[in-house]
């Protein structure tokens, strides 16, 4: 990366997203705090953004991308107890596997599960992140964050429409701070969950490759997306490197360093094979981010 002004840098996105592609962003601001960052939206007020988290799942163009990009600094980590200790504050950028190993040492069950999914906080949040039955949607009480106005708002839970994988929380709306419910259990209880959970992770999903997560949604609890995609056939195709990988069909693998246009032609695909021989289409479940 390279320092433009305070705060703003020219970014290279296949070093921010997991799956490694992507070229270069030249208007990117690393707010600091949180004041850093309801300045730049008051100034840019009514503009569009990209709000970057930890890019694990996110598949970035080679053409770069010229929009505006914000990514959440250091100062928008951290986990607390509200002040009647009745909740959890924590800060959006904070890792998901975070949150679950504060929760361990305090005791606090519904957190297990995040011990098995990547990227921070806000990012799972928007899209109802989940696994192995639990998701988000089971432990928020409170976002807390600004419209792209500069405006700040708290949404409360009830207020937000979970679904699978998806919220209604606006796009135009970046989320700083997110409050949990809590709900006490015993340390070897919750260490056993998490455990369990991340066994069944590693002995059903791909590790140590560049990947970005579940690249389709499943169509239903009944429907698996990796079923569709191994009956079609589409776990053999590979253009020039891009495929899906072979411990788990629903998982690009891009260790061979292919380029988004062949990922996409992949996906692409994927999507008219499996829509031609089970009548089902497929949708995303990452996100596509760049020039075309």
């Amino acid at each position: 990366m390279l320092q433009k002004t305070k705060n703003k840098t020219i970014l290279d996105l296949k070093k921010n997203c997991w799956i490694g592609t992507g070229g270069t962003a030249s208007n990117a601001f690393f707010p600091e705090e949180e004041k850093d960052l309801h300045n730049y939206l008051k100034i840019k007020n009514n503009k569009k953004f990209f709000i970057l988290g930890n890019g694990s799942n996110i598949l970035f163009r080679d053409k770069g991308y010229s929009g505006k990009i914000i990514k959440l600094g250091k100062g928008f980590r951290g986990i607390n107890f509200t002040q009647d200790k009745k909740h959890l504050i924590c800060g959006a950028a904070t890792l998901k596997k975070e949150l679950s190993n504060f929760a361990l040492k305090n005791n606090i069950s519904g957190f297990e599960f995040l011990s098995c999914i990547p990227g921070n906080l806000a990012g799972g949040v928007k899209m109802n992140a989940g696994c192995f039955d639990n998701s988000f949607s089971q432990i928020v009480s409170k976002v807390i964050g600004y419209k792209f106005n500069g405006i700040k708002k708290t949404i409360s839970a009830n207020k937000i429409k979970f679904r699978y994988r998806r919220t209604n929380i606006p796009n135009d709306f970046v989320i700083t701070n997110i409050i949990f419910k809590i709900k006490k259990s015993n340390y070897d209880v919750i260490k056993k969950k998490m455990d369990l959970y991340v066994e069944k992770k590693s002995i059903s999903q791909p590790e140590k490759i560049k990947t970005s997560g579940s690249t389709f949604r499943n169509p239903s609890d009944k429907v698996k997306a990796w079923t569709l995609i191994k009956g079609a056939g589409c776990d053999k195709l590979n253009f020039e490197g891009a495929k899906f990988s072979f411990k788990h069909s629903n998982f690009l693998d891009n260790s061979s360093n292919a380029s988004s246009k062949n990922i996409e032609k992949l996906i692409s695909l994927t999507i008219e094979k499996v829509k031609n021989k089970y009548d089902i289409k497929l949708n995303l479940e990452i996100q596509v981010v760049g020039d075309k």
